[in-house]
């Protein structure tokens, strides 16, 4: 199952925050005709950092939808630092509550609607342009899809029940190591290279051989330690 989130309707008035806990919210993904464009990150740990802060957004009923105080919601995030610290009342539509997730993110990019919105995205360098029309065509959290006219955008925020997170290489992981990264590179192996490993935290043989699987076909150095380019791969494939 695929989740999204998007500012998605007015309560049927302009007053700032979530009237009833449906205007800034996830849902079901759901197929738009003929098709959605497809924005997938480049960077793995920008999807993921683009799908919580719309979660944070979808989880704070301080976002309400508006499109004439669409920009009450920057203006907000600018006063307490970050979305989930937000403790005003304040407004955000579709298009700038994306554009609102890049800003915390670090990339403060031009002003947009969901007309000029790929345009800005395309500018940035930091996606994948794609055309899909189900969601068996989605594979990163932090997707941001808009409709091809203007209309509507939003993010992806889950992917069968699970954000995958890149885990840290510092110090490396090998055989023997123990605790919540190894238990993240598990993750990123069965995903992958779908290795069914079991995700508790030990790194034994079947993750070292798994290690080892991934790096041979991704034809990096064969050592079944993750360090910075086992790293770099996963990031790049993920």
């Amino acid at each position: 199952m695929i989740t999204v989130g998007s500012a998605r309707s007015s309560y049927g008035n302009e007053r700032p925050g979530d009237q009833n806990g449906k205007e800034v919210s996830t849902q079901n993904y759901y197929s738009h005709s003929p098709y959605w464009l497809a924005f997938e990150p480049i960077d793995t740990e920008l999807g993921i950092k683009l799908a919580q802060a719309m979660i944070d957004a979808c989880n704070n009923n301080n976002f309400g939808y508006s499109q004439n105080t669409r920009m009450t919601g920057r203006q907000a995030v600018v006063k307490y630092g970050s979305i989930k610290s937000v403790k005003d009342p304040c407004n955000v539509d579709c298009s700038s509550l994306v554009n609102l997730c890049l800003y915390v993110c670090g990339y403060n990019v031009a002003n947009f609607n969901t007309a000029t919105e790929p345009s800005v995205l395309r500018k940035t360098g930091l996606f994948k342009e794609k055309q899909i029309s189900s969601e068996k065509d989605i594979h990163k959290v932090g997707t941001i899809l808009v409709t091809p006219n203007k209309g509507h955008t939003l993010i992806v925020t889950n992917i069968n029940g699970i954000i995958i997170t890149i885990p840290s290489a510092r110090p490396n992981l090998k055989k023997g190591s123990k605790g919540k990264n190894v238990e993240q590179l598990q993750q990123c192996l069965n995903r992958v290279i779908n290795s069914n490993l079991d995700i508790d935290g030990e790194f034994g043989p079947k993750t070292e051989k798994a290690l080892k699987d991934f790096q041979k076909k991704y034809k990096i150095a064969v050592d079944g330690i993750y360090g910075k380019e086992s790293k770099a791969k996963l990031q790049e494939v993920l």
